[in-house]
């Protein structure tokens, strides 16, 4: 439930804050000696905040005031009336508000009573039937672009990378001669999967490379599954999703031809040493692989539940951008569902407690128990499960419970240089995303924004 208006005139303190009947809260919360002002998780004791205020200022003191002003705006003020600053810089049209509103979406609105023709954004219709934003100021290019979703879908957008040429539009068909003649006959292989092997290729007279996905050793109803990956990643575009190029369903040859990332697995970065990203690299991974996640579960009609999210399964671009692959194991949730009927898929040490309780019906949150386990794995940079380590250190997810109840964080990155709240906050997320009863669990969209205030 979102809250009631929030009038001019209203203020809140340090020490008094109003009881929110959301999810979410807004106001102040101990930082330091200090306080400062930001938006948090209302129904959990410990608040974890998601978004803070002007974040490059010194803590304020307990005798200031948050005061939403007659005029509209909101201001700190000292103990002595004196204004200390804005607390939020309105922009463009909007000047001043009337009103605000704290959303269960996590989101802090102000409403104005000016004219509401002019906003941030201007809406451009694509040739593919796709509705672009495009702030305003901004050229109509693919990096200021932010892609809606078609006429009846939910609109919950999350960073998309907008189509801009007819091959984006969908997968083409392309017959077993055309692959043979791409790959060379099959000739250098790039990984295996439990779907079957991936193979390198070549198009547009050899100057762009690709992957070819060669699958076998399918479930009883190879051509269900064949389709299954075909539709679903057909019907996804996203930055941190592998997109799919063209397919191949020739007599008994099915195949799947998706761009090609260079830089291999997530897995060869993170357990390689000499491949090991640094920390603020790790945490973008964090995020990029997050975002695609959140994609699956809140953008795509019907929604998508990837079950096998693990470091193979994540892929590296040129750019070292995080891009998940492998969707033969997604399973499709009809519009009125929330549940899905499935047998026991993923991987183990990926896989979630309750796959193993009998219990018919999974949730999106088996992919964010996975993610838990993933996100750990990228704060070590070492696998979940590793027998050649000390018996308390084999399995990660114990050992990091270890060390944060003895406050021994430092542990977990083998004493690297890393931000010490940023490390804490990160295993906090992860510790969270991991709990055995998937009730407790955060969303994605309660992840994402946990870690973009660390990316921030």
């Amino acid at each position: 439930m979102d809250s009631e208006a929030i009038n001019p005139g209203s203020s809140l303190t340090p020490t008094i804050n109003p009881s929110w009947p959301g999810q979410y809260a807004f106001g102040f919360y101990k930082q330091g000696n200090g306080y400062a002002v930001g938006i948090f998780f209302a129904r959990i004791s410990q608040k974890i905040v998601v978004w803070i205020a002007n974040r490059d200022n010194a803590p304020v003191a307990a005798d200031v005031s948050l005061n939403f002003t007659s005029d509209g705006r909101m201001v700190l003020q000292s103990a002595q009336g004196k204004e200390i600053i804005n607390v939020v810089n309105f922009v463009g049209a909007v000047t001043s508000a009337a009103s605000a509103f704290m959303l269960d979406t996590g989101n802090f609105v102000f409403v104005s009573e000016s004219n509401h023709s002019t906003g941030l954004f201007r809406a451009l219709m694509q040739q593919d039937g796709y509705l672009a934003l495009y702030p305003i100021g901004t050229l109509y290019t693919i990096q200021y672009g932010y892609l809606s979703k078609p006429i009846g879908a939910q609109n919950t957008t999350t960073d998309p990378t907008l189509p801009t040429k007819k091959e984006d539009v969908g997968p083409r068909s392309f017959t077993y001669a055309e692959l043979e003649r791409m790959t060379d006959n099959f000739k250098e292989e790039l990984g295996r999967g439990a779907f079957g092997i991936v193979y390198k290729g070549a198009i547009g007279n050899g100057t762009k490379f690709v992957a070819v996905k060669k699958l076998e050793k399918l479930l009883a109803d190879p051509k269900r599954e064949f389709h299954t990956e075909m539709k679903v990643i057909g019907r996804t575009h996203h930055k941190n999703l592998i997109r799919l190029l063209g397919y191949c369903h020739d007599g008994l040859n099915r195949h799947l031809v998706y761009e090609y990332m260079s830089n291999g697995s997530l897995a060869e970065i993170l357990f390689t040493p000499k491949n090991k990203p640094c920390w603020d690299e790790r945490i973008e991974i964090a995020c990029n692989v997050a975002k695609g996640i959140l994609y699956l579960h809140e953008d795509c009609v019907p929604q998508i539940i990837h079950c096998d999210i693990k470091p193979q399964n994540i892929l590296m671009d040129e750019n070292m951008c995080a891009k998940i692959s492998d969707f033969g194991l997604a399973k499709l949730l009809k519009p009125d569902q929330t549940k899905t009927l499935t047998g026991i898929r993923g991987t183990r040490g990926y896989v979630a407690p309750e796959w193993h309780r009998k219990v018919p019906h999974v949730t999106v949150k088996v992919d964010v128990y996975s993610f838990g386990i993933v996100l750990l794995e990228i704060i070590c940079c070492r696998k979940s499960v590793d027998s050649n380590l000390p018996e308390k250190e084999a399995i990660l997810e114990e050992w990091t419970f270890d060390c944060f109840e003895h406050a021994e964080l430092s542990k977990l990155v083998n004493d690297e240089e890393v931000d010490n709240s940023q490390l804490e906050r990160m295993v906090k997320v992860a510790l969270w995303c991991i709990l055995d009863d998937p009730s407790l669990r955060p969303s994605m969209k309660k992840v994402l924004l946990m870690l973009l205030e660390l990316w921030d």
